[in-house]
C-alpha cells in the first residue's frame, strides 16, 4: 500500500475504535492495487460460527442519526429509501472534518461509483460511456438501466428528488452542512457520488435504522461463495430501535418508569451491535468476502455495484408474455385470441406443475419458481418451464384442429415426455443428450411435430436477441476480436462487451441444445408424414 492508502486505513481504524466497531485480530483491513478498502485473513484458519466484527448500531450512519435527522423522509426500502438515506450520506460528506463519521468517509471511493446509470454524465469519458451504453443495448443490464417507475428512468427520478427534495433541504438548513469557509457546496454530482455509495454499499439492517451505511461491514467485498455475513435482528422499535419491549410497545399505557420492563436496561450484545458472523471456513492469508446476494444476476451486479462475475451461476435472459406473442403472432391477432392464449398458458402450466420432478432429470428445461410474468433462460441455455408452456401453447395453436379431436389435456404431457425421452443420455455418451439413440417404438405424429415447431420457436428466440442486443449491427461479429481492437483504458466498453459476450453465449448453448434436436426429429417426421 502506498503512504496515502496507509494513512486512510489507519485513519479508519483509530474512527472504529473510538466509535466502538470491533475488530477480531484474525483478519485485518487493507487496500487493493485501486485504492479501495478489503479485507483479508492473518495466518489463522478462521472456522465457522466466528464473530469477526462488532458494529455499535449508533455508529451506523442512516436518516435516524444524521446531521439531518428527523427532517429527511423515512422509506423503509426500495427506491426512496436509497434517496433518502442520500441525503444522510451527502449532508455527512458536506461536513468534512466536522462529521462525526468523517474517519469512516475518507476511506469511501473518492468519485462517482463506476455504475451505468452515472455513464452518460462523465463528461470526461464520453466516448468510453457513450460505446459502453451502445454495447449494452438490448441486455439484461440494459433492461434494468431503462426501467421506468412513475414515467421516469432511475437517473431522471434522481434528478427529480434532488431539485425537489434534497437541494432544498440543503439550502433551508445550510448550519447542517456549512461549517467553516472551505466548507463544499451541494451539488447534483456531489449527490450522484452520495447515490452511487449507497447504491453499491448500504445494508437494510433493521426496522428502525432501515437502509444505512454500515462501517467495516461494507469493506468485504462480493462473491458468491462467501465466508461472512451480517448478522442483525430487524424486528426492532421502528420509533427507538430497541430489541426489547419499551414504552413504544402497542401494548404500553403509560410511560411511567415503574411499568417500563426489568430487561429494557439489560446489556445485551444483540440489543447493540451488528455482526459480521463467518458462515463458512475461511483459509489463512486470503480474502474475505461478504455476498451483496445470493442471487444476484451479473445484470444486477453491474447497475448496482459496477462489476460482473467472470462465472455467475444466477445470470438469466428474460421475456415478457407481451414480447413473447409480438414475436410469434400475426399484427392482426385479436385481443381475445391473446387472452385464449394466455388462459391456455396457465392451464398448461397448473398441469407441468404436477409433473414437476421430471424436470431435475432435463437438460433443455427447469423448473423456476417465477411470479409467471417473466420467462427466463438460464446460464446454462436452458428455459424456465414457463418459457417452455407458452411456447408448447403457442406450438400447438398451430395444430388446433387435430387436438380438439384429442385429448386436449394429455397433449402438453405426451409432448415433454417425448422430449425426455430424446433427452435420456445413452449409456455410451454420458454427457450428450439421447440424440441419435433409437427410441422405444415410433412416436405419435401430433407430439412430435409440435415438439419439432417448439424447436424452431426456440431457436427463432434465441436468434431475435442476439440480433437485438449489443451495438447496433453487431450481430454477426465476433467480440473477442473486437475487444482486441478497443483501448485499454476504454474500461466501460470492455466491461460492456464482456457482459454481452456472456449474454450470447447464453443464447449460443440453448440455440445449438434445440437444433440438435430438430435435426433428430427430421427423419422421424419424414417417416411419419
Amino acid at each position: 500500500m502506498s503512504g496515502f492508502q496507509v494513512d486512510k486505513v489507519n485513519d479508519l481504524l483509530e474512527w472504529c475504535a473510538a466509535n466502538d466497531i470491533f475488530i477480531d485480530s484474525r483478519i485485518r483491513i487493507a487496500s487493493d492495487d485501486r485504492g479501495n478498502i478489503c479485507v483479508h485473513s492473518t495466518d489463522h484458519l478462521i472456522p465457522p460460527k466466528a464473530t469477526l466484527v462488532k458494529i455499535a448500531k449508533d455508529a451506523v450512519l442512516s436518516v435516524r442519526n444524521c446531521s439531518l435527522a428527523r427532517l429527511i423522509p423515512f422509506n423503509p426500502y426500495g427506491r426512496g429509501a436509497q434517496l433518502s438515506l442520500s441525503i444522510a450520506l451527502y449532508v455527512e460528506i458536506l461536513r468534512g472534518t466536522q462529521s462525526r463519521w468523517h474517519g469512516y468517509l475518507q476511506s469511501l471511493p473518492g468519485g462517482i461509483v463506476d455504475l451505468p446509470l452515472f455513464w452518460s454524465t462523465d463528461v470526461d469519458k464520453t466516448k468510453d460511456s457513450a460505446e459502453a451504453l451502445a454495447w449494452l443495448g438490448g441486455t439484461e443490464a440494459a433492461r434494468i438501466l431503462s426501467t421506468r417507475s412513475e414515467n421516469r428512468t432511475t437517473l431522471e427520478e434522481i434528478n427529480h428528488f434532488y431539485r425537489n427534495v434534497a437541494e432544498p433541504l440543503f439550502l433551508h438548513h445550510v448550519h447542517a452542512w456549512q461549517c467553516g469557509v472551505a466548507s463544499s457546496t451541494p451539488t447534483i454530482m456531489g449527490f450522484y457520488r452520495a447515490f452511487s455509495l449507497v447504491s453499491s454499499r448500504a445494508f437494510l439492517v433493521d426496522a428502525y435504522h432501515g437502509l444505512s451505511m454500515v462501517p467495516i461491514a461494507d469493506a468485504f467485498n462480493h462473491a458468491l461463495e462467501n465466508h461472512v455475513h451480517l448478522e442483525s435482528d430487524y424486528s426492532v422499535c421502528s420509533e427507538c430501535g430497541s430489541l426489547q419491549e419499551c414504552l413504544h410497545d402497542r401494548d404500553q399505557q403509560s410511560g411511567d418508569d415503574d411499568k417500563m420492563p426489568k430487561n429494557l436496561s439489560q446489556d445485551d450484545d444483540h440489543d447493540s451491535f451488528y455482526e459480521m458472523v463467518t458462515n463458512a471456513g475461511t483459509p489463512p492469508l486470503s480474502e474475505v468476502f461478504n455476498t451483496y446476494g445470493e442471487d444476484l444476476t451479473n445484470a444486477q451486479l453491474l447497475n448496482q455495484y459496477g462489476f460482473i462475475l467472470d462465472v455467475n451461476d444466477n445470470d438469466r435472459l428474460s421475456w415478457t408474455m407481451h414480447e413473447i406473442l409480438d414475436l410469434f403472432l400475426p399484427n392482426d391477432t385479436t385481443e381475445t385470441d391473446r387472452g385464449d392464449i394466455t388462459g391456455h398458458f396457465h392451464e398448461t402450466l397448473s398441469r407441468l406443475d404436477e409433473t414437476r420432478p421430471i424436470f431435475a432429470h432435463s437438460r433443455l428445461i427447469y423448473y423456476e419458481v417465477s411470479d409467471g410474468h417473466h420467462f427466463y433462460l438460464n446460464c446454462e441455455g436452458s428455459l424456465s418451464h414457463q418459457l417452455w408452456a407458452i411456447l408448447f401453447v403457442l406450438s400447438a395453436r398451430r395444430h388446433q384442429g387435430v387436438i380438439a379431436d384429442r385429448d386436449a389435456h394429455q397433449t402438453p404431457n405426451a409432448v415433454l415426455e417425448l422430449q425426455m425421452q430424446m433427452e435420456t443420455p445413452d449409456s455410451d455418451d454420458e454427457d450428450g443428450m439421447g440424440v441419435g439413440k433409437p427410441l422405444g417404438k415410433t412416436p405419435d405424429f401430433l407430439p412430435l411435430r409440435i415438439l419439432h415447431d417448439l424447436c424452431e420457436m426456440t431457436m427463432a428466440l434465441c436468434t431475435e436477441r442476439k440480433h437485438n442486443i449489443g451495438k447496433s449491427g453487431s450481430s454477426q461479429l465476433e467480440l473477442s476480436s473486437v475487444v482486441e481492437e478497443i483501448p485499454e483504458d476504454n474500461v466501460r466498453t470492455h466491461l460492456a462487451i464482456s457482459f454481452l459476450m456472456s449474454e450470447r453465449s447464453m443464447l449460443d448453448c440453448c440455440e445449438a441444445e434445440w437444433r440438435e434436436l430438430t435435426e433428430f426429429m427430421f427423419p422421424l417426421l419424414n417417416g411419419l408424414g
